[in-house]
């Protein structure tokens, strides 16, 4: 088993090396590396290692003893577990997650698009087994018990989905609310786990050597039995590619696999592994060992020898599931996507046609259906779905343009019948309806402005009886409303001496009560909508000539 393009970029050691994660590398091949100060006790130096091999330190963090660091490509954001804590660094801060709790925490993955993150653990007896989901900011988000030991957690890289593998061999899959997505129960311990960018599926191990792969619905995409434990496994952003490390004692081995589960490529590790990880994109592989070793491979598994299904991703399966399945939107969506990514696959192109045409033929039925009971505008959008998978069929284009002319006409006989029984808002929204489907039908807008002078001087006639009452506020609101449906200069001269009344009462409540800047302001108001206002001039000079602190104004104040 070989491939033909793979290359070691380098190799080092650093004395501690903490296990690399599933989150330690970026597109860029830049590799995110975690080890203990040599000089100073209690302090872990935070490396970025470009992939020409130059190490640059971020940042360095002081804390306990720790066995795990999980971190986010750029550094700015890690989570350290000790055997009773877990600890949340960023930006030069140090957080304790859930610290009224005395726990046994088993593992943890941090999301670096979020910062969201999961871990599992047990009360301090191990009686009791839980997941707890967190937020960049260190806050608890859930828990969800659990009857078995955790032993590895994943989250996708969106944070969106989280997977729980556990010593009864159970993975259950959840959404970032906590809410079950599927399960799936094996017959040996589950230990290692990755997910991929986004989607709850997910690659495992297993104490007894077998790697799988699950899909969106926790189905078996592949199983494949390796011989030996399985320590860590990593997967790229569309779960194409799977590296696994596996070891029985002190040497072990990394494996890659491709989206069949057949095997691409192998490479024994003279020490015993730690931790893998894949670049999103599936470009770059990094694997860390005990001994302090780390290696990082340039890789390209798309040109593995004796593999020609490894240059098509795990959706085309998931498009003929569809298929099979009936929902021929989401296999359409599928092998679109499958053909923008690789165009020259003309067998996928050909399941693509069938499935399309099925499509439009089905929502064809559906729209001649519809039109024998008469729901012309449901037809219509039968109609406009099979012609998004068909712009060309000259004979559905000519279906759309009736299907839209007889929705219009009955959109506009109903719209008639309302109006005629008086429900202006009923007989609107109906006539808006049939001008979005013909926006030429003038005598509908005609109509639609009947309806709404009609509104407009119901409302006007009540804001008129609120007035009367002494009630400005509704009235105003009303002749608002009536502006809104059918602007006319009456109205808008009603509400701009509204509007006048109001500042200038508002400004004399501010003047009695000596708030002289307040009361300057409601009565400039008024005069700028209506200058000639005596009232408003008249107080306004008044306080003009006070101000809070002048003594001799609030004297003569008292006088008046």
């Amino acid at each position: 088993m070989s491939i033909s393009s793979v290359n070691l970029l380098w190799q080092k050691r650093f004395r501690g090396l903490l296990p690399v994660r599933a989150h330690n590398l970026d597109d860029s091949g830049r590799a995110l590396l975690i080890h203990p100060d040599p000089l100073e006790a209690r302090t872990y130096q935070v490396l970025s290692v470009t992939p020409s091999g130059q190490s640059q330190e971020l940042c360095a963090v002081s804390v306990e003893t720790v066995h795990t660091f999980d971190a986010v490509p750029d550094g700015r954001l890690l989570l350290g577990v000790t055997n009773d804590n877990l600890y949340l660094f960023r930006e030069g801060k140090k957080t304790r997650f859930m610290p009224d709790r005395r726990v046994a925490y088993s593992d943890v993955c941090l999301s670096p698009e979020t910062g969201w993150f999961v871990c599992g653990f047990a009360n301090a007896i191990q009686g009791a087994h839980a997941v707890a989901f967190g937020d960049a900011n260190g806050r608890l988000g859930w828990m969800k018990d659990l009857r078995s030991a955790v032993n590895r957690v994943a989250i996708s890289w969106d944070g969106r989905t989280v997977a729980v593998g556990t010593q009864e061999g159970q993975i259950l899959a959840l959404d970032n609310m906590r809410a079950p997505l599927w399960e799936c129960v094996l017959e040996e311990p589950v230990t290692a786990l990755a997910m991929p960018s986004a989607g709850p599926g997910c690659v495992a191990g297993t104490a007894a050597g077998t790697l799988l792969a699950l899909d969106e619905e926790g189905g078996f995409r592949w199983r494949c039995p390796v011989g030996m434990p399985v320590l860590a496994v990593a997967t790229d952003g569309q779960a194409r590619w799977t590296a696994a490390l596996l070891a029985d004692g002190a040497a072990g081995l990394l494996t890659c696999l491709g989206p069949d589960g057949g095997p691409l490529w192998e490479y024994e590790l003279e020490a015993r592994p730690t931790g893998v990880c894949l670049s999103p994109s599936g470009k770059h592989l990094l694997v860390s060992a005990a001994d302090g070793s780390v290696w990082l491979f340039d890789v390209d598994f798309t040109q593995a020898v004796g593999d020609p299904s490894a240059r098509l991703p795990p959706q085309l399966a998931a498009a003929r599931r569809a298929v099979e399945e009936g929902d021929l939107e989401r296999a359409c969506a599928g092998f679109s996507a499958l053909l923008q990514a690789a165009p020259h696959e003309v067998a996928v192109a050909e399941e693509f046609e069938q499935a399309r045409r099925q499509l439009v033929e089905r929502r064809r039925a559906e729209a001649e259906a519809h039109s024998a009971e008469g729901r012309f505008r449901a037809a219509l959008e039968a109609l406009d779905a099979a012609f998004a998978h068909a712009p060309y069929d000259a004979e559905l284009f000519t279906a759309r343009v009736e299907a839209r002319r007889r929705a219009a006409a009955e959109c506009a006989t109903r719209a008639e019948a309302l109006e005629e029984n008086r429900d202006w808002e009923a007989a609107g929204d109906a006539w808006l309806e049939a001008l979005e489907l013909d926006p030429a039908n003038t005598a509908g807008r005609a109509a639609l402005l009947r309806i709404r002078q009609a509104q407009a001087a119901a409302l006007t006639s009540e804001g008129d009886r609120l007035r009367g009452t002494g009630d400005m506020a509704g009235a105003v609101e009303r002749w608002q409303e009536a502006q809104r449906l059918h602007p006319t200069e009456e109205l808008l001269q009603r509400l701009r001496e509204a509007e006048v009344a109001r500042c200038v009462a508002t400004g004399i409540a501010h003047y009695e009560a000596q708030r002289m800047p307040e009361a300057a302001f409601q009565f400039k108001k008024a005069l700028a909508l209506d200058p000639g206002n005596d009232q408003a001039q008249r107080y306004l000079s008044y306080t003009q000539g006070m101000s809070a602190g002048s003594g001799i104004a609030d004297r003569f104040a008292r006088l008046e």
